[in-house]
């Protein structure tokens, strides 16, 4: 139970409010209009996917983690045409922050 409630706190929780940040930002950053809809929907279905998951199937790793690390990716495909459409070359790495984090989620 400790290490299931220690992964949720780091990597349930930051990533979706890294999540809200970059939505946020990223809109104000390149001038486009902020994300909503369709976007967001996925995004929240995916988290809670992985959420969930991580609930049911903690012990069972493989199972457990495809939904969880699909939200870094789905964050990423979300944020990443809008940064290159805008040129916003000083925010690029951004995407390799949540490579970080995918790769931390997946070593735990």
């Amino acid at each position: 139970m400790i290490p299931w409630h220690a992964h949720e706190m780091l990597f349930g929780f930051v990533p979706a409010a890294v999540a809200g940040f970059l939505l946020t930002a990223v809109a104000n950053w390149t001038g486009r209009a902020g994300y909503g809809g369709a976007p967001t929907v996925r995004l929240f279905a995916v988290w809670i996917a992985g959420r969930a998951a991580m609930a049911l199937f903690f012990l069972v790793a493989s199972v457990a983690a495809a939904p969880d690390l699909a939200f870094y990716l789905l964050l990423a495909a979300t944020i990443v045409p809008s940064l290159v459409r805008a040129k916003a070359r000083r925010n690029l790495p951004l995407p390799f922050v949540l490579g970080a984090l995918f790769v931390a989620d997946l070593l735990v």
